[in-house]
């Protein structure tokens, strides 16, 4: 798998799509289950991890784990303010942990900032 990682409207997709041509991106928040992950361009991962964060701790790794081409945009929280409300702070913690994992597993990670991508990993 690759990781690709970098705050809201920071150039994730623009960087997946030019870099990888050939693939096509899924919405997993609304297609996973539905549609093989195999090869994609996967978004929404935020969404799925906030709508089902139980569902989506315990079946991330294995689902990305499973599908080894695929590629997975994040939305990174962990910079930043730190939320008020207890909810969003469990959800940032909860999504930072499960990335942490997805990145130990991931073929190469990469960090994209103001459309500039960098490899970490």
């Amino acid at each position: 798998m690759i990781l690709i990682i970098g705050g809201k409207y920071q150039g994730k997709r623009e960087f997946a799509a030019k870099t990888y041509p050939d693939r096509e991106v899924l919405n997993i928040a609304e297609n996973l289950g539905k549609q093989e992950i195999s090869g994609k361009i996967c978004v929404g991962f935020n969404e799925w991890f906030r709508n089902d964060p139980e569902t989506a701790v315990k079946k991330a790794s294995e689902i990305f784990t499973e599908n080894t081409d695929a590629i997975l945009l994040v939305e990174e929280v962990g910079s930043g303010v730190v939320p008020l409300s207890i909810e969003d702070r469990k959800y940032r913690e909860g999504l930072g942990r499960t990335v942490i994992r997805l990145a130990s597993r991931s073929e190469a990670v990469y960090r994209v900032f103001a459309g500039i991508p960098e490899k970490i990993k």
